[in-house]
């Protein structure tokens, strides 16, 4: 039997329209997780896996160790983490 997942809603405001999403806990979290290493980390570096397998992954993972983070997730939802975060940091700058 599959689990439940929990949930949250998120109220969502565009001019002259509004809407409530339900947005899965684990992606609220997985943002979290990558807004936290955007933070910490002053480059960043984004590439495609594909094809790999996980033996050459912990390989690379072993050889950097102390030196970065590997973090995989679905493509949509980091180019929305990126987004967001870029305008986050715009803001605070202005």
């Amino acid at each position: 039997m599959a689990q439940v997942e929990a949930k949250e809603v998120i109220e969502v405001e565009i001019p002259g329209v509004r809407f409530n999403f339900t947005v899965p806990k684990r992606k609220l979290d997985y943002a979290t997780k990558l807004n936290t290493l955007l933070e910490e980390y002053s480059t960043c570096l984004i590439v495609t896996v594909t094809n790999v397998g996980s033996s050459q992954i912990g390989e690379m993972r072993k050889d950097f160790r102390k030196r970065g983070r590997f973090l995989f997730g679905k493509n949509t939802l980091i180019r929305k983490c990126i987004r967001e975060y870029i305008k986050k940091i715009m803001v605070i700058e202005n």
